[in-house]
């Protein structure tokens, strides 16, 4: 016991630790196609991998692009397979949306979303990620070819779901190579299309939005979800709220339990979000306290001209931008 707490604190301190180019720097990393290795200067996957994959080095995103087809939550890393979890219409909790469910599954269906048991969280039996889930479900399908954006995308699963639904452009981020490459796996096995992954290194904030790898364009998006364990949700309020599309966007953010939510609403509010909503359930992750977990729903109202320019001012002096 006493090896396992100091080994969650080295975790937790690897996680926290101020570190200018994990989330700032620009950087190479992989895409799809064929992989070129003497190409990959810093690539999101080794060669091996990235050859095994089918994609090629050049700069941009690591792209599935297949020709047939968070914390708080629990880790199957040392497990099997595990049963079904159906996940409910929020506006109609008798009526099923779609299951998660692991590989070796054999009544899933077409829309039901396969995660393999591996090192990345997600299979939806957590509050906060079931209530993702809800909230991804809801609004992607809700809309005409959105884009998703999945901050903290552990298993893939929330940005899974979203193209399964109907989102276009799916960008799901992660400061660990290791769980994007699980995440990637789930994607192939899912059978979906192009779902971007990212390492969180390759982004930058701008007051119009995020700047993506090479790519000088500010971006946002139609849907945002971000399920982390809130100082991280508070580290990242930036690049979280500025990923979401003013005015027509909408964000979701969990992980947190009912006690933490003023905390992280403050830090979004200072970016621009403005909460209009909220979900709650309960529940625990194996070992912990049973607790009232919350998901906290928001826009980001256009900004005037003068409003923009005093936030990029409060940007620079944050040392975010």
């Amino acid at each position: 016991a006493r090896m396992k707490r100091l080994v969650s604190c080295l975790l937790l301190c690897v996680w926290f630790s101020p570190r200018t180019d994990a989330y700032i720097q620009m950087g190479s990393f992989v895409s799809n196609a064929r992989c070129a290795p003497s190409l990959c200067s810093k690539p999101l996957l080794g060669a091996t991998q990235c050859a095994r994959t089918g994609s090629d080095a050049r700069n941009g995103l690591l792209s599935l692009r297949l020709s047939a087809a968070g914390p708080g939550t629990q880790d199957l890393e040392d497990e099997t397979t595990f049963a079904p979890v159906p996940v409910m219409n929020p506006a109609d909790e008798q009526t099923e949306a779609f299951k998660v469910v692991p590989p070796d599954c054999s009544s899933a269906s077409e829309t039901d979303v396969v995660v393999k048991p591996g090192l990345g969280w997600g299979d939806g039996k957590h509050p906060s990620t079931y209530m993702c889930l809800q909230f991804v479900w809801e609004h992607v399908s809700a809309r005409e070819n959105p884009s998703f954006l999945d901050y903290g995308t552990g298993s893939g699963v929330l940005a899974i779901c979203a193209k399964k639904f109907g989102a276009g452009k799916v960008l799901g981020i992660d400061k660990d190579d290791e769980i994007l490459e699980h995440a990637q796996d789930n994607c192939l096995v899912n059978n979906v299309e192009e779902v971007d992954l990212l390492n969180g290194r390759e982004l930058m904030p701008g007051s119009s939005g995020l700047y993506i790898g090479t790519d000088f364009t500010p971006t946002t998006f139609d849907v945002v979800c971000a399920n982390m364990l809130p100082a991280a949700l508070v580290k990242l309020a930036a690049f979280i709220s500025l990923g979401v599309k003013d005015d027509t966007g909408i964000l979701g953010l969990s992980g947190i339990r009912h006690d933490q939510v003023e905390d992280v609403k403050e830090a979004f509010v200072k970016h621009g979000i403005k909460f209009e909503g909220e979900r709650r359930r309960e529940g625990a992750s194996p070992g912990a306290k049973w607790t009232e977990y919350v998901l906290l729903i928001g826009r980001r109202p256009k900004m005037t001209e003068a409003e923009r320019e005093a936030y990029s001012a409060f940007l620079a002096e944050s040392a975010v931008e």
